[in-house]
Parts: structure tokens; sequence; C-alpha cells
């Protein structure tokens, strides 16, 4: 699949707008599995990514 760190980014993104908690577990669920075939520096960076764009929307940066 070629965009599935997008497809993944949306995905939990709108998993993290239910505000379940812990919120990071959709990240994780799917950067563990992925990172075990990528380059290591894609999941730091997915993780980031996701957390940084979230924070975005929601109007949370360095809160």
């Amino acid at each position: 699949m070629k965009y599935k760190y997008l497809a993944g980014g949306i995905i939990a993104n709108l998993y993290r707008f239910l505000r379940i908690f812990p919120n990071s577990d959709p990240i994780m669920g799917f950067v563990i599995p992925a990172a075990k075939n990528e380059k290591w520096w894609k999941a730091p960076l997915f993780a980031f990514a996701t957390m940084f764009v979230f924070d975005f929307f929601t109007s949370g940066i360095g809160v």
C-alpha cells in the first residue's frame, strides 16, 4: 500500500478525536507493526507527525 502512513495517520487521528484514553494507543497500534518492515526513522517520525497534526487541529500546541 503506497499511502499506508497517510491512511494510518488519518485513522489514528480520527480515533483520537473520540477522546478514549489513553489516546496514544492508535498511534502505537499502527506504528509497531509498520516499523518492523520499514526504515528505523519512519516510526518516530510518524508518531511525532500524528501527535503534531492532532495538536494543531485541536489548538493545543505547546500546552
